[in-house]
């Protein structure tokens, strides 16, 4: 996933997602790993405009042996790793140690830390829709009203999501803005969100190495937030939020994919596009 973070967030918003410009000692921040060096994993948080990190290999496993770094932590994947120490105002030491957790499934466990940072897009999304729809100034109303609840969420310490802060504290709004505003908002947020998936099946000429390489290079060249999950026989599961994505996404990965497989000897077939569930 290649990003360039110089002016515009992951969000496309050209102020920064948070009135913090650099995250909190262990909080945890969504990056992706950009190289592994001789002693550590460098990487970029996604969230914080011009942050970069750093992973040693130590606290990127409790596996005694790693024979390939590349499967351990993949580059260019959204992950959520926890910051472990702030070295300077643009770089952090990091950690994802603190999520292994054997009594969890692994992909259960993905899908829970992944929660808030799927729920920052999608209030990014109700933010846009609202301001757009009442010719509101996006950038004045996520400094005066977004900033402060989130600040509200940092000094309560509260377990939840800036989404489900914001969705608590319409109070906030409603000191500068009329009831008209906080009904529209109450209608954006309770909007039914739904699933979008895609399956298709990819059967290897020569080695089943081949469909995994071929998925790891379609995975790194994807913005967009989204799983691809092995199904049944030869077929897999393209799978993403209405909030996050759309059907366009999902025809343009496909379409990606379809444009690689003669390099990797597979055939395609794709078995149904952006069924909404």
């Amino acid at each position: 996933m290649q990003a360039d973070m110089n002016n515009e967030n992951i969000y496309n918003m050209n102020i920064p997602f948070y009135e913090n410009t650099i995250p909190d000692l262990n909080e945890d921040v969504l990056v992706i790993f950009r190289e592994h060096k001789d002693t550590h994993i460098e990487a970029q948080l996604l969230e914080y405009n011009n942050i970069n990190g750093m992973m040693i290999y130590e606290d990127a496993t409790r596996r005694k042996k790693v024979y390939d770094w590349k499967k351990e932590i993949p580059l260019n994947k959204p992950t959520i790793a926890r910051v472990d120490k702030i070295i300077n105002s643009n770089y952090v030491q990091l950690s994802v140690l603190g999520f292994i957790d054997k009594k969890k499934d692994p992909e259960d466990l993905a899908k829970e830390l992944m929660k808030p940072f799927n729920d920052n897009k999608i209030l990014v999304n109700i933010i846009k829709k609202l301001t757009k729809k009442f010719n509101i100034e996006f950038n004045q109303f996520w400094t005066d009203i977004v900033y402060k609840i989130d600040k509200i969420r940092k000094d309560e310490e509260l377990d939840e999501s800036l989404l489900e802060t914001f969705n608590n504290n319409l109070n906030i709004v409603k000191e500068k803005y009329d009831q008209e505003i906080i009904n529209e908002l109450n209608k954006l947020i309770n909007y039914k969100i739904y699933k979008l998936l895609s399956r298709f099946s990819l059967i290897t000429k020569l080695n089943i190495q081949d469909t995994t390489n071929l998925l790891d290079v379609i995975e790194s060249k994807n913005q967009w937030l989204h799983t691809i999950k092995y199904d049944t026989g030869s077929f897999y599961i393209l799978e993403s939020s209405s909030e996050t994505s759309t059907e366009q996404n999902h025809q343009d990965l496909i379409t990606m994919l379809e444009n690689h497989i003669s390099e990797y000897n597979i055939l395609f077939k794709l078995d149904y596009l952006g069924k909404k569930i």
